[in-house]
């Protein structure tokens, strides 16, 4: 069995679409657009993955992920086969997500600074207050985790 955990930050490239299945199971997708930090001079070129919420998870990314927000996804890679129009398959990678967060404040900077290869250390503030965290959490059937300064996963989680 191959089991590929994913972890992804960007900007959601297209407004939350939810739908049913037949047995009345909401699903939700949207695209996620990433952009990799630049790799010497050359300019880094945006991609989307599409990012699909299943059940509990589904029905509150619809209801609260808009257009435009970064958002923090974390989930199973999975590849997915589709036949065109004209017969070819084509094949593509898709997050089936297990928590979708909505990335706010000084953590937005934090990540936004990541992606573009920058310094991750967070800018003091300008006066106290309590550490940004993500807007919320989002997890599938549980309900959603303090947030904490931990990773939401340990190098002891990493099946090889």
């Amino acid at each position: 069995m191959t089991f590929a955990r994913a972890t992804l930050s960007g900007t959601v490239a297209s407004q939350p679409e939810k739908r049913f299945t037949q047995n009345n199971t909401a699903v939700t997708s949207f695209m996620l657009e990433i952009t990799p930090p630049p790799r010497g001079n050359a300019p880094s070129n945006p991609y989307q993955v599409k990012i699909t919420c299943w059940a509990r998870l589904a029905e509150t990314v619809a209801e609260t992920v808009q257009h435009g927000q970064t958002v923090l996804v974390e989930g199973r890679l999975q590849a997915v086969t589709e036949t065109t129009p004209d017969g070819t398959n084509k094949k593509s990678f898709e997050i089936e997500a297990g928590q979708v967060s909505i990335v706010t404040g000084q953590l937005q900077d934090v990540v936004a600074a990541a992606a573009m290869g920058g310094n991750t250390a967070a800018p003091a503030p300008a006066q106290p207050q309590q550490a940004a965290q993500p807007q919320m959490a989002m997890a599938g059937n549980a309900p959603a985790p303090a947030a904490s300064a931990q990773p939401a996963f340990t190098e002891d989680d990493i099946p090889f």
